[in-house]
């Protein structure tokens, strides 16, 4: 009977999604045609960018939904999950072509381009300005953008001569867009990073690219983690407030773009293999995308264990503090885990980043260790007191009674027995730790999450990359949960 009423209440839920999906379709607002009838449609936008606020401001009856990449947009609009897109020329064009059922309906905005640097270092924005000036003065700039716009060109790879030692131009950028960047494993081209690598080799310095969420750039840029921003931000008023802009570098038409057709039907009649080989091809083989892959498992692997590491001394600490009869340090250490297991680790994670360590040399993958490191000595620090506690205390009484000293009886008797009750809770705490690690693309870290955001915004293939690092961070959590396990069956 119990069984027969779960059905029965799971085919409720099911007719009343349907039900559900039916009235939104039957809702929903008709396609627009023109600029004109954008309002009371939902639109997307980039995260972070001008698009948010113009949207807001001019379409004010509009639902503005926002995305971390071009990517995710498209499959946005592939998938209705909005009505149009406002997005800049360059990348709705690499949509058009990716998509062949999307088209646009005109042109909502017009922006510039320009690289953003600190106030502070006007220097290096004199010293790119200089050099722009330089290349329109040699007409090179136009023989830049024809190569790097133009697909018949886009491959070809120059060379600069930038120096590997001494102080590096930081340069932030976003990822794949169109012909201004293109990322594959440790090659960065496109319009944008050769102009960056042109500044290199002007002021004989190194350059380095940190691929972040467009989001996150200019807070990286104002705590110094880059030098320069290039990821086709546009000028306006309220940015100039926070950053200093260049002359700028392109200009760009924006526009709304739609879906007027649906291209599953022919997708669908196609051989299914032959579209498996083809995304397998897309994604890991051409031009060696598995490098980066392989590149972003070895990134994970090395903050988990790091992380696990360091944390697990971490928890050790915090559980001797705990169980010390020093007051203030038990109120240190409660103060210790409250506040470490109650923040959010991403929230925890950027303000490791971006304020703690702002102005200081350490790398991103080490801020990563350190905030997961403490976040994990809070929680393990915790079972560590509970599995403690939990052996009965005749068990130390009795070693004592043997002749064994307080240390002695801890890890010969105590230990051994507290350990079969916290291996088990500690291999799920060390599995969430490595699941959890995703969200460090936000600090520009290429982990396997990311480094699929950067594949997807190459291939527009959305569904491809994230099952193959789906599949590696489910082999990752299988092989560490029996890892640990062996250390129970060894106990």
């Amino acid at each position: 009977m119990t069984q027969t009423r779960l059905h029965l209440l799971f085919l409720a839920a099911i007719l009343l999604l349907i039900g559900c999906s039916n009235d939104k379709e039957s809702t929903k607002n008709s396609t627009p045609t023109c600029v004109e009838e954008i309002d009371n449609q939902t639109i997307g936008v980039l995260q972070g960018s001008i698009f948010e606020k113009f949207c807001q401001e001019d379409f004010p009856n509009a639902n503005i939904a926002s995305y971390n990449n071009y990517a995710d947009m498209g499959m946005a609009l592939k998938l209705s999950h909005c009505d149009l897109l406002v997005i800049s020329a360059d990348p709705a064009k690499s949509l058009m072509a990716e998509f062949k059922e999307f088209d646009t309906i005109g042109t909502v905005y017009m922006e510039e381009y320009a690289a953003a640097f600190r106030k502070s270092d006007s220097d290096l924005c004199k010293e790119f300005n200089a050099l722009l000036s330089d290349l329109y003065a040699s007409k090179e700039i136009y023989s830049i953008k024809e190569r790097c716009f133009s697909a018949s060109d886009s491959s070809i790879r120059p060379t600069y001569n930038v120096p590997k030692e001494g102080k590096p131009i930081i340069v932030g950028i976003m990822g794949s867009n169109a012909g201004y960047c293109v990322v594959e494993s440790d090659y960065y081209g496109g319009y944008e990073p050769e102009l960056a690598l042109y500044l290199g080799e002007k002021l004989q310095r190194p350059v380095k690219f940190l691929t972040m969420d467009f989001g996150g750039l200019i807070p990286a840029l104002a705590t110094g983690k880059v030098d320069m921003i290039m990821a086709t931000i546009a000028i306006t008023p309220e940015r100039e407030k926070q950053v200093l802009f260049s002359t700028p570098y392109d200009n760009s038409a924006v526009y709304a773009l739609i879906k007027v057709g649906d291209a599953d039907a022919a997708y669908n009649n196609e051989n299914y293999w032959d579209n498996v080989l083809e995304s397998f091809n897309n994604n890991l083989v051409k031009e060696d995308r598995w490098k980066m892959i392989v590149d972003g498992f070895e990134e994970t692997a090395i903050i988990t264990i790091f992380a696990i590491l360091i944390g697990t001394l971490i928890g050790c600490l915090i559980c001797w503090m705990r169980m010390s009869r020093s007051k203030l340090l038990q109120i240190i250490a409660k103060v210790y885990v409250e506040i470490l297991r109650d923040v959010p680790i991403l929230v925890f994670l950027m303000l490791m980043f971006y304020v703690v360590f702002a102005h200081s040399d350490v790398s991103a993958t080490w801020v990563a260790i350190i905030a997961f490191a403490m976040n994990f000595g809070a929680f393990t620090s915790v079972m560590f007191q509970t599995g403690i506690e939990g052996v009965d205390i005749g068990q130390k009484e009795g070693g004592l009674a043997l002749g064994f000293s307080k240390i002695g009886t801890f890890f010969y008797i105590i230990l051994p027995q507290a350990m079969r009750s916290i291996i088990p809770v500690f291999k799920n705490e060390a599995v969430s730790l490595l699941k959890n690690t995703s969200v460090v693309g936000y600090i520009a870290i290429q982990d396997l999450t990311k480094v699929s955001d950067i594949i997807r915004s190459r291939t527009f293939d959305a569904f491809f990359p994230l099952i193959i690092v789906s599949i590696i961070y489910f082999v990752l959590a299988w092989l560490l949960g029996k890892g640990l396990e062996l250390l129970v069956r060894k106990r």
